[in-house]
């Protein structure tokens, strides 16, 4: 058996549910967002969107210990206009 207690495991559950809502995802679609529990539960608050969710787990992270790793944030298209192939554009 582990030494891990039910409350290690349920705040390794809500930074895994941080991180899949920043990429869009939900873990559940019957319990309130990870986003929701940790403003509640601990005060952690942040304005919505993916800026505000970055913040959130972030401060979530420091305060119990976590590390905040980096999350690949999906990149624009780039487009070269006007460049070809052989380098004449």
């Amino acid at each position: 058996m582990s030494n891990a207690s039910p409350t290690d495991f349920r705040m390794t559950m809500i930074k895994m549910g941080l991180e899949a809502e920043m990429k869009g995802f939900r873990l559940t679609g019957k319990a309130p967002p990870c986003f929701t529990i940790i403003a509640r539960e601990f005060g952690i608050k942040a304005k919505r969107g993916p800026l505000g969710k970055r913040i959130a787990y972030e401060a979530f992270c420091t305060r119990f210990g976590f590390d905040a790793k980096p999350l690949d944030a999906p990149k624009p298209p780039t487009t070269d206009k006007g460049a070809t192939e052989d380098g004449a554009g």
